[in-house]
């Protein structure tokens, strides 16, 4: 089980331990420049969506499809001030249930 951990004062997340890489995620949408968040439903967690999609291996298009429910399933319900945990093992099932293709990355 791999683990999406971001950090809340710095807004680094990682994925099992490796830094999540904002640039593809800006490439295709930009919501927030500045970083990723989590509690709410802004551009800063819309970015970190897009992003863990694409970490996994989704396909621009069908990332940017589908970013905005992996948000609000996820991402948007986290508590606002603490430290973001999800289990990526949640978020691959989600996305198979969904018939998302997944690439290399899960």
């Amino acid at each position: 089980m791999s683990i999406v951990h971001g950090d809340v004062r710095t807004r680094d997340v990682t994925i099992g331990g490796v830094a999540v890489d904002p640039e593809r995620s800006l490439a295709i949408w930009k919501y927030c420049p500045t970083g990723f968040g989590w509690g709410h439903g802004g551009g800063p967690p819309t970015q970190l969506a897009l992003a863990l999609l694409l970490e996994l291996g989704v396909g621009d298009d069908e990332a940017f499809r589908h970013h905005y429910a992996l948000k609000w399933r996820f991402i948007a319900p986290a508590a606002l001030n603490k430290d973001l945990t999800l289990d990526l093992d949640e978020i691959v099932a989600w996305c198979r249930d969904r018939n998302i293709q997944i690439g290399g990355a899960a």
